[in-house]
Protein backbone atom coordinates (compact mmCIF):
# COMPACT_ATOMS: atom_id res chain seq x y z
CA UNK A 1 0.00 0.00 0.00
CA UNK A 2 1.46 3.46 -0.59
CA UNK A 3 1.03 6.48 1.59
CA UNK A 4 0.83 9.97 -0.13
CA UNK A 5 2.58 12.95 1.54
CA UNK A 6 1.97 16.23 0.27
CA UNK A 7 4.68 18.57 0.24
CA UNK A 8 4.83 22.08 1.76
CA UNK A 9 4.92 24.79 -0.39
CA UNK A 10 8.50 26.88 -0.47
CA UNK A 11 7.39 30.30 -0.08
CA UNK A 12 9.82 32.33 -2.46
CA UNK A 13 9.52 36.19 -4.24
CA UNK A 14 11.13 37.03 -7.04
CA UNK A 15 13.51 39.82 -7.23
CA UNK A 16 15.12 41.85 -10.01
CA UNK A 17 18.00 44.14 -9.62
CA UNK A 18 18.62 46.25 -12.47
CA UNK A 19 21.59 48.43 -12.72
CA UNK A 20 21.50 51.00 -15.88
CA UNK A 21 23.42 53.85 -14.65
CA UNK A 22 26.73 53.41 -13.40
CA UNK A 23 26.96 57.09 -12.13
CA UNK A 24 28.10 56.20 -8.93
CA UNK A 25 31.72 55.83 -9.54
CA UNK A 26 33.31 54.94 -6.48
CA UNK A 27 33.16 55.26 -2.92
CA UNK A 28 35.33 53.58 -0.11
CA UNK A 29 34.54 55.32 2.80
CA UNK A 30 30.54 54.04 2.92
CA UNK A 31 30.22 50.42 4.67
CA UNK A 32 29.57 48.45 1.34
CA UNK A 33 26.76 46.98 2.70
CA UNK A 34 24.99 50.64 2.78
CA UNK A 35 26.07 51.62 -0.90
CA UNK A 36 23.64 52.11 -3.44
CA UNK A 37 24.99 48.91 -6.12
CA UNK A 38 25.15 51.78 -8.79
CA UNK A 39 28.13 53.11 -7.15
CA UNK A 40 31.83 50.90 -7.40
CA UNK A 41 33.21 49.55 -4.20
CA UNK A 42 35.91 49.09 -6.67
CA UNK A 43 36.75 50.50 -10.09
CA UNK A 44 40.20 50.75 -12.32
CA UNK A 45 40.56 51.53 -15.95
CA UNK A 46 37.11 51.77 -16.34
CA UNK A 47 35.51 55.65 -16.91
CA UNK A 48 31.90 56.46 -16.37
CA UNK A 49 30.31 58.31 -19.00
CA UNK A 50 26.81 59.07 -19.18
CA UNK A 51 26.08 56.56 -16.84
CA UNK A 52 27.74 53.40 -18.78
CA UNK A 53 31.24 52.08 -17.89
CA UNK A 54 33.66 52.89 -21.04
CA UNK A 55 37.11 52.67 -21.30
CA UNK A 56 39.26 54.96 -19.00
CA UNK A 57 42.53 56.25 -18.45
CA UNK A 58 45.06 55.50 -20.77
CA UNK A 59 48.92 55.51 -22.18
CA UNK A 60 49.44 56.48 -26.04
CA UNK A 61 52.59 57.54 -27.35
CA UNK A 62 53.02 60.96 -28.87
CA UNK A 63 53.53 61.62 -31.75
CA UNK A 64 55.16 64.98 -33.19
CA UNK A 65 55.47 66.93 -36.18
CA UNK A 66 53.32 64.43 -38.52
CA UNK A 67 54.76 61.41 -37.94
CA UNK A 68 57.76 61.31 -35.33
CA UNK A 69 57.22 59.01 -32.45
CA UNK A 70 58.52 60.76 -29.50
CA UNK A 71 60.38 58.50 -27.29
CA UNK A 72 63.69 57.57 -25.58
CA UNK A 73 66.23 55.21 -26.67
CA UNK A 74 69.68 55.60 -25.32
CA UNK A 75 68.66 57.83 -22.42
CA UNK A 76 66.25 56.90 -19.83
CA UNK A 77 64.02 59.39 -18.55
CA UNK A 78 63.47 59.79 -14.74
CA UNK A 79 61.83 63.25 -14.74
CA UNK A 80 60.14 66.02 -17.82
CA UNK A 81 59.40 69.62 -17.48
CA UNK A 82 58.09 72.09 -19.56
CA UNK A 83 60.14 74.48 -20.35
CA UNK A 84 57.96 77.53 -21.62
CA UNK A 85 59.60 79.51 -24.20
CA UNK A 86 59.11 82.41 -26.91
CA UNK A 87 61.28 83.47 -29.63
CA UNK A 88 61.14 87.34 -29.96
CA UNK A 89 62.61 87.73 -32.60
CA UNK A 90 60.62 85.50 -34.76
CA UNK A 91 57.10 85.88 -33.02
CA UNK A 92 56.83 82.24 -32.91
CA UNK A 93 56.70 79.51 -29.60
CA UNK A 94 59.67 77.89 -29.31
CA UNK A 95 58.82 75.63 -25.64
CA UNK A 96 60.82 72.27 -24.81
CA UNK A 97 59.97 69.10 -22.92
CA UNK A 98 63.00 68.92 -20.49
CA UNK A 99 63.82 65.40 -20.07
CA UNK A 100 66.39 64.50 -16.63
CA UNK A 101 67.89 60.92 -17.50
CA UNK A 102 69.36 58.26 -15.32
CA UNK A 103 72.45 59.01 -15.76
CA UNK A 104 71.84 62.92 -14.89
CA UNK A 105 71.85 64.44 -18.55
CA UNK A 106 69.34 67.27 -19.62
CA UNK A 107 68.23 66.42 -22.67
CA UNK A 108 65.34 68.76 -24.10
CA UNK A 109 63.07 67.99 -27.65
CA UNK A 110 61.52 70.75 -29.50
CA UNK A 111 57.59 70.99 -29.17
CA UNK A 112 57.18 73.32 -32.15
CA UNK A 113 60.37 73.80 -34.46
CA UNK A 114 60.36 71.13 -37.21
CA UNK A 115 63.94 71.55 -37.86
CA UNK A 116 64.49 69.72 -34.43
CA UNK A 117 62.79 66.76 -34.69
CA UNK A 118 64.01 64.27 -31.77
CA UNK A 119 65.75 64.42 -28.36
CA UNK A 120 69.16 66.49 -28.24
CA UNK A 121 71.84 67.24 -25.10
CA UNK A 122 71.99 70.04 -23.56
CA UNK A 123 75.69 70.60 -23.74
CA UNK A 124 77.34 68.20 -21.04
CA UNK A 125 75.37 69.16 -18.61
CA UNK A 126 74.60 66.89 -15.62
CA UNK A 127 72.94 67.00 -12.15
CA UNK A 128 73.76 64.55 -9.29
CA UNK A 129 70.60 64.49 -7.92
CA UNK A 130 67.01 65.22 -9.73
CA UNK A 131 66.53 69.16 -10.26
CA UNK A 132 63.68 71.12 -9.46
CA UNK A 133 63.26 73.30 -12.57
CA UNK A 134 61.09 76.68 -13.28
CA UNK A 135 60.29 79.09 -16.12
CA UNK A 136 61.69 82.74 -15.66
CA UNK A 137 61.29 85.72 -17.75
CA UNK A 138 65.18 87.41 -17.16
CA UNK A 139 65.50 90.52 -19.06
CA UNK A 140 63.41 90.07 -21.22
CA UNK A 141 64.46 86.39 -22.02
CA UNK A 142 62.35 83.58 -21.28
CA UNK A 143 64.96 81.34 -19.21
CA UNK A 144 64.86 78.30 -17.62
CA UNK A 145 66.44 77.79 -14.16
CA UNK A 146 68.01 74.30 -12.88
CA UNK A 147 68.96 73.42 -9.37
CA UNK A 148 69.03 70.15 -6.99
CA UNK A 149 69.64 69.33 -3.62
CA UNK A 150 73.22 68.65 -4.51
CA UNK A 151 73.95 70.65 -7.73
CA UNK A 152 74.86 74.65 -8.00
CA UNK A 153 71.69 76.54 -9.80
CA UNK A 154 72.05 76.99 -13.71
CA UNK A 155 70.65 79.27 -16.11
CA UNK A 156 69.77 78.20 -19.61
CA UNK A 157 68.02 80.39 -21.94
CA UNK A 158 67.20 77.98 -24.69
CA UNK A 159 70.56 78.20 -26.22
CA UNK A 160 73.50 78.78 -23.73
CA UNK A 161 74.43 78.01 -20.36
CA UNK A 162 74.21 81.61 -19.46
CA UNK A 163 74.94 81.19 -16.06
CA UNK A 164 76.50 79.08 -13.23
CA UNK A 165 75.17 80.20 -9.52
CA UNK A 166 77.46 78.65 -7.13
CA UNK A 167 76.18 80.75 -3.78
CA UNK A 168 72.51 80.05 -4.59
CA UNK A 169 70.64 77.49 -2.08
CA UNK A 170 70.91 73.97 -2.64
CA UNK A 171 67.08 74.27 -3.60
CA UNK A 172 64.32 71.49 -3.41
CA UNK A 173 61.24 73.76 -4.64
CA UNK A 174 61.00 77.12 -5.85
CA UNK A 175 58.45 79.35 -7.10
CA UNK A 176 58.12 83.12 -8.80
CA UNK A 177 56.53 85.88 -6.68
CA UNK A 178 56.48 89.38 -6.81
CA UNK A 179 59.64 88.49 -9.32
CA UNK A 180 61.83 87.32 -6.76
CA UNK A 181 62.47 83.58 -6.55
CA UNK A 182 61.44 81.77 -3.46
CA UNK A 183 62.89 78.85 -2.07
CA UNK A 184 63.69 75.80 0.42
CA UNK A 185 66.89 74.40 0.99
CA UNK A 186 67.93 70.94 1.61
CA UNK A 187 71.49 72.34 4.37
CA UNK A 188 68.63 74.50 5.92
CA UNK A 189 65.63 72.62 6.25
CA UNK A 190 63.68 75.71 8.15
CA UNK A 191 64.71 78.40 6.07
CA UNK A 192 62.78 80.36 2.95
CA UNK A 193 65.19 81.81 1.12
CA UNK A 194 64.50 84.45 -1.28
CA UNK A 195 66.46 85.95 -4.92
CA UNK A 196 66.90 89.66 -5.11
CA UNK A 197 64.11 91.64 -6.53
CA UNK A 198 63.88 91.44 -10.58
CA UNK A 199 67.12 89.53 -10.40
CA UNK A 200 67.06 85.21 -9.55
CA UNK A 201 70.73 85.04 -10.67
CA UNK A 202 71.40 87.05 -6.86
CA UNK A 203 71.95 85.42 -3.83
CA UNK A 204 73.92 88.02 -1.86
CA UNK A 205 72.14 88.42 1.15
CA UNK A 206 71.81 91.75 2.49
CA UNK A 207 68.77 94.14 3.35
CA UNK A 208 68.83 95.55 -0.80
CA UNK A 209 69.44 92.45 -2.24
CA UNK A 210 68.48 88.68 -1.20
CA UNK A 211 67.93 87.26 1.98
CA UNK A 212 66.18 84.70 3.74
CA UNK A 213 63.68 83.74 6.88
CA UNK A 214 63.98 81.38 9.24
CA UNK A 215 61.13 79.18 10.23
CA UNK A 216 59.63 77.78 12.84
CA UNK A 217 60.11 74.32 13.47
CA UNK A 218 57.08 73.29 14.93
CA UNK A 219 55.64 71.73 12.37
CA UNK A 220 58.82 70.12 11.03
CA UNK A 221 61.01 71.03 7.96
CA UNK A 222 59.68 72.91 4.59
CA UNK A 223 58.87 70.63 2.13
CA UNK A 224 57.62 73.63 -0.80
CA UNK A 225 57.04 77.11 -1.95
CA UNK A 226 54.47 78.26 -3.71
CA UNK A 227 52.92 81.74 -4.65
CA UNK A 228 49.11 81.36 -4.61
CA UNK A 229 46.70 84.62 -4.62
CA UNK A 230 49.03 87.13 -3.89
CA UNK A 231 50.51 85.27 -0.65
CA UNK A 232 53.63 82.83 -0.18
CA UNK A 233 52.29 80.02 1.42
CA UNK A 234 55.21 76.90 3.05
CA UNK A 235 53.70 73.55 2.81
CA UNK A 236 55.87 71.90 6.16
CA UNK A 237 55.59 68.21 6.96
CA UNK A 238 52.66 69.16 9.55
CA UNK A 239 51.18 72.46 8.76
CA UNK A 240 51.00 75.72 6.41
CA UNK A 241 52.45 78.66 6.64
CA UNK A 242 51.45 82.20 5.16
CA UNK A 243 54.17 84.82 4.38
CA UNK A 244 53.14 88.09 3.20
CA UNK A 245 56.11 89.32 0.91
CA UNK A 246 55.38 92.40 -1.29
CA UNK A 247 57.88 94.41 -2.27
CA UNK A 248 60.69 95.58 0.77
CA UNK A 249 62.20 92.48 2.96
CA UNK A 250 61.45 94.46 6.00
CA UNK A 251 57.95 94.70 5.44
CA UNK A 252 57.35 90.58 5.07
CA UNK A 253 55.08 88.66 7.01
CA UNK A 254 54.95 85.04 8.85
CA UNK A 255 51.70 83.92 9.71
CA UNK A 256 51.09 80.01 10.80
CA UNK A 257 47.68 79.00 8.99
CA UNK A 258 47.13 75.17 9.68
CA UNK A 259 48.36 72.29 11.34
CA UNK A 260 47.83 68.57 10.41
CA UNK A 261 48.49 65.24 12.49
CA UNK A 262 49.13 63.43 9.36
CA UNK A 263 52.18 64.14 7.65
CA UNK A 264 51.64 65.87 4.12
CA UNK A 265 52.96 64.83 0.71
CA UNK A 266 55.55 67.46 -0.42
CA UNK A 267 55.09 66.36 -4.11
CA UNK A 268 51.22 66.29 -4.11
CA UNK A 269 51.34 69.93 -3.58
CA UNK A 270 49.99 71.53 -6.61
CA UNK A 271 48.03 74.77 -7.21
CA UNK A 272 45.20 73.71 -9.19
CA UNK A 273 42.92 76.76 -10.57
CA UNK A 274 41.62 78.62 -8.09
CA UNK A 275 42.56 76.28 -5.49
CA UNK A 276 45.70 73.75 -4.03
CA UNK A 277 45.13 69.89 -3.56
CA UNK A 278 47.29 68.13 -1.59
CA UNK A 279 47.83 65.09 0.19
CA UNK A 280 48.90 63.85 3.63
CA UNK A 281 48.37 60.58 5.89
CA UNK A 282 44.75 61.54 6.29
CA UNK A 283 43.65 61.70 2.79
CA UNK A 284 43.29 64.82 0.48
CA UNK A 285 43.03 68.07 1.48
CA UNK A 286 42.02 71.25 -0.57
CA UNK A 287 42.86 74.91 -0.01
CA UNK A 288 41.14 77.64 -1.35
CA UNK A 289 42.77 81.31 -0.36
CA UNK A 290 40.80 80.75 2.92
CA UNK A 291 40.17 77.71 4.31
CA UNK A 292 41.88 74.06 4.02
CA UNK A 293 39.20 71.25 4.53
CA UNK A 294 39.23 67.52 3.81
CA UNK A 295 38.08 66.53 0.76
CA UNK A 296 37.12 63.48 -1.49
CA UNK A 297 36.42 61.45 1.73
CA UNK A 298 35.40 58.28 -0.39
CA UNK A 299 38.99 57.89 -1.67
CA UNK A 300 40.08 57.56 2.31
CA UNK A 301 40.10 54.02 2.47
CA UNK A 302 41.79 53.71 -0.49
CA UNK A 303 44.77 55.04 0.97
CA UNK A 304 45.47 52.93 3.50
CA UNK A 305 47.78 50.78 4.53
CA UNK A 306 49.96 51.80 1.30
CA UNK A 307 53.23 53.95 1.71
CA UNK A 308 52.49 57.36 -0.81
CA UNK A 309 55.84 59.37 0.74
CA UNK A 310 56.72 59.66 -2.80
CA UNK A 311 52.89 60.39 -4.37
CA UNK A 312 53.03 63.32 -6.85
CA UNK A 313 50.54 65.48 -8.13
CA UNK A 314 49.54 67.74 -11.52
CA UNK A 315 47.23 69.73 -13.09
CA UNK A 316 46.11 69.85 -16.45
CA UNK A 317 42.26 70.56 -18.35
CA UNK A 318 40.31 71.28 -14.69
CA UNK A 319 41.31 67.79 -13.45
CA UNK A 320 44.10 67.14 -10.31
CA UNK A 321 46.12 64.19 -11.08
CA UNK A 322 47.82 62.18 -8.02
CA UNK A 323 50.73 58.88 -8.84
CA UNK A 324 49.99 57.24 -5.84
CA UNK A 325 49.44 53.90 -4.46
CA UNK A 326 46.38 52.22 -3.30
CA UNK A 327 44.82 49.79 -1.39
CA UNK A 328 42.71 47.95 -3.84
CA UNK A 329 41.98 44.61 -1.12
CA UNK A 330 43.17 42.22 -3.77
CA UNK A 331 46.39 41.22 -2.39
CA UNK A 332 48.60 43.64 -4.98
CA UNK A 333 51.82 43.21 -4.03
CA UNK A 334 53.16 45.14 -7.21
CA UNK A 335 56.78 46.84 -7.07
CA UNK A 336 56.27 49.57 -9.10
CA UNK A 337 56.84 53.18 -7.66
CA UNK A 338 53.43 53.93 -8.20
CA UNK A 339 50.22 51.50 -8.84
CA UNK A 340 47.70 54.22 -9.32
CA UNK A 341 47.09 57.43 -11.16
CA UNK A 342 43.60 59.15 -9.44
CA UNK A 343 41.88 61.73 -11.73
CA UNK A 344 39.79 64.22 -10.33
CA UNK A 345 37.31 66.45 -11.98
CA UNK A 346 36.93 69.59 -10.08
CA UNK A 347 33.88 71.48 -11.65
CA UNK A 348 31.98 67.83 -11.48
CA UNK A 349 34.00 65.90 -8.90
CA UNK A 350 33.79 62.93 -10.56
CA UNK A 351 36.63 60.53 -9.99
CA UNK A 352 38.41 57.71 -12.66
CA UNK A 353 41.23 55.67 -11.63
CA UNK A 354 44.07 53.95 -13.72
CA UNK A 355 45.62 50.91 -12.40
CA UNK A 356 49.06 49.50 -13.33
CA UNK A 357 50.18 52.41 -16.11
CA UNK A 358 53.68 52.27 -14.73
CA UNK A 359 54.03 56.12 -15.00
CA UNK A 360 57.34 56.86 -12.80
CA UNK A 361 56.19 60.94 -13.48
CA UNK A 362 53.97 63.67 -15.46
CA UNK A 363 54.05 66.87 -16.56
CA UNK A 364 51.65 69.30 -17.87
CA UNK A 365 51.90 70.72 -21.30
CA UNK A 366 49.68 73.38 -22.32
CA UNK A 367 49.50 76.24 -24.74
CA UNK A 368 48.15 74.84 -27.98
CA UNK A 369 49.90 71.72 -28.04
CA UNK A 370 48.41 70.52 -25.06
CA UNK A 371 48.39 67.42 -22.72
CA UNK A 372 49.52 65.27 -19.86
CA UNK A 373 52.97 63.72 -20.55
CA UNK A 374 53.97 60.71 -18.39
CA UNK A 375 57.44 58.86 -18.14
CA UNK A 376 56.28 55.28 -17.95
CA UNK A 377 58.46 51.76 -17.53
CA UNK A 378 57.03 49.93 -20.33
CA UNK A 379 57.96 46.33 -19.19
CA UNK A 380 56.16 44.72 -22.00
CA UNK A 381 60.01 44.67 -23.52
CA UNK A 382 60.42 41.11 -21.13
CA UNK A 383 64.07 42.28 -20.47
CA UNK A 384 63.94 44.56 -17.60
CA UNK A 385 61.80 47.91 -18.06
CA UNK A 386 62.21 50.03 -20.72
CA UNK A 387 61.48 54.11 -20.09
CA UNK A 388 60.01 56.46 -22.41
CA UNK A 389 57.73 58.99 -22.72
CA UNK A 390 53.66 58.86 -23.35
CA UNK A 391 50.41 60.72 -23.31
CA UNK A 392 47.24 60.57 -21.65
CA UNK A 393 44.50 59.29 -23.50
CA UNK A 394 41.07 57.39 -22.53
CA UNK A 395 41.53 54.25 -24.32
CA UNK A 396 42.12 51.83 -21.31
CA UNK A 397 45.66 50.47 -22.46
CA UNK A 398 48.92 51.21 -22.30
CA UNK A 399 50.50 51.67 -25.42
CA UNK A 400 48.12 50.14 -27.43
CA UNK A 401 48.03 47.17 -24.86
CA UNK A 402 44.47 46.78 -23.24
CA UNK A 403 44.61 46.78 -19.51
CA UNK A 404 42.52 44.75 -17.16
CA UNK A 405 39.31 46.90 -16.34
CA UNK A 406 37.06 46.44 -13.41
CA UNK A 407 33.90 47.28 -11.58
CA UNK A 408 33.36 46.20 -8.31
CA UNK A 409 29.42 46.35 -6.59
CA UNK A 410 29.15 46.82 -2.97
CA UNK A 411 27.47 43.78 -0.96
CA UNK A 412 23.69 43.41 -2.83
CA UNK A 413 21.08 41.57 -0.56
CA UNK A 414 18.05 42.46 -2.49
CA UNK A 415 16.67 44.14 0.89
CA UNK A 416 16.62 40.30 2.80
CA UNK A 417 19.94 40.14 4.03
CA UNK A 418 18.97 36.95 6.12
CA UNK A 419 17.26 35.11 3.47
CA UNK A 420 18.80 32.52 0.86
CA UNK A 421 18.51 33.68 -2.50
CA UNK A 422 19.39 32.25 -6.11
CA UNK A 423 20.38 34.59 -8.47
CA UNK A 424 18.98 32.43 -11.78
CA UNK A 425 19.93 34.64 -14.65
CA UNK A 426 22.07 37.18 -15.89
CA UNK A 427 21.46 40.08 -18.45
CA UNK A 428 24.09 42.39 -19.59
CA UNK A 429 24.26 45.26 -22.68
CA UNK A 430 27.87 45.67 -23.58
CA UNK A 431 29.05 46.22 -26.80
CA UNK A 432 32.33 44.67 -25.84
CA UNK A 433 33.67 40.94 -24.53
CA UNK A 434 33.38 40.98 -20.85
CA UNK A 435 33.55 38.60 -17.59
CA UNK A 436 30.41 38.86 -14.76
CA UNK A 437 31.99 37.31 -12.41
CA UNK A 438 29.36 36.62 -8.97
CA UNK A 439 30.72 36.02 -5.20
CA UNK A 440 28.10 35.07 -2.36
CA UNK A 441 28.94 33.67 0.82
CA UNK A 442 27.96 30.47 -0.59
CA UNK A 443 29.89 30.03 -4.19
CA UNK A 444 31.45 31.90 -7.09
CA UNK A 445 30.37 31.43 -10.67
CA UNK A 446 31.77 33.49 -13.50
CA UNK A 447 30.18 34.23 -16.94
CA UNK A 448 30.94 35.65 -20.27
CA UNK A 449 29.75 37.67 -22.20
CA UNK A 450 30.78 38.30 -26.44
CA UNK A 451 30.47 42.29 -27.35
CA UNK A 452 26.60 42.58 -29.30
CA UNK A 453 24.49 45.40 -29.89
CA UNK A 454 21.52 43.13 -28.12
CA UNK A 455 20.88 42.90 -24.82
CA UNK A 456 22.78 39.16 -23.48
CA UNK A 457 21.43 36.65 -21.09
CA UNK A 458 22.78 33.45 -19.69
CA UNK A 459 21.54 31.29 -16.85
CA UNK A 460 23.96 31.38 -13.24
CA UNK A 461 21.60 29.56 -10.66
CA UNK A 462 23.93 30.77 -7.73
CA UNK A 463 23.06 30.48 -4.31
CA UNK A 464 23.93 32.86 -1.29
CA UNK A 465 22.40 35.91 0.95
CA UNK A 466 24.70 38.48 0.33
CA UNK A 467 26.47 39.01 -3.09
CA UNK A 468 29.01 41.18 -5.18
CA UNK A 469 29.47 41.56 -8.90
CA UNK A 470 32.46 42.14 -10.48
CA UNK A 471 32.04 43.46 -14.33
CA UNK A 472 35.59 42.56 -16.06
CA UNK A 473 37.14 43.34 -19.59
CA UNK A 474 40.35 43.44 -20.77
CA UNK A 475 38.82 44.88 -24.37
CA UNK A 476 38.88 47.97 -26.17
CA UNK A 477 35.68 50.24 -26.81
CA UNK A 478 34.06 48.96 -23.91
CA UNK A 479 30.18 50.46 -23.66
CA UNK A 480 28.61 48.43 -20.81
CA UNK A 481 25.23 50.21 -20.30
CA UNK A 482 23.16 47.67 -18.19
CA UNK A 483 23.27 44.67 -15.69
CA UNK A 484 20.04 42.61 -14.24
CA UNK A 485 20.12 40.35 -11.90
CA UNK A 486 16.86 38.33 -11.83
CA UNK A 487 16.66 36.26 -8.74
CA UNK A 488 14.28 33.84 -5.99
CA UNK A 489 13.97 35.05 -2.47
CA UNK A 490 13.27 32.07 -0.67
CA UNK A 491 11.19 32.39 2.74
CA UNK A 492 9.38 35.44 1.74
Amino acid sequence: MFYYKKLSKVNAKRSVLKLNNFEGSINSQLDENLLSPSYAKNIYNFTVNNGSLKDGIGVKEIIQHGNVTLTVLTEMPLNIFHYKKFDYDKNVRDDRLIIYTESGKILQNYIYREDYKGIYKIYDLTFTSPPSFINYNLDGKDILIMSSKTDKMVIYDGENITEEIYDAPKITSMCVHYERLFATSFEEKNTLWFSDDLDPTNWNVNLSDAGYIDIPSEYGRLLKVVSFLDYIYIFREYGVTKVTAYSKQEDFKVNELFSTSGKIKEDSIVIAGDRIFFLTENGLYVFDGFNITKAYKKLDNLFKNKNNDQAKGCYFNGKYYLLCNLNFNDGDISSDKYNSLIEIDISSGIVNIGRDLNILDMESMTLDKSGLYFVVGDKSEGIGIKKTIGELCYNGSLFDKPLQKKWSTPNIDFNAPANMKCIKKVYVNTKSDVEIEIESDVEKKSTYFKGNKYIQSENIKMLGRVFTVNIKSCSTNNNISMLILDSVIYGE
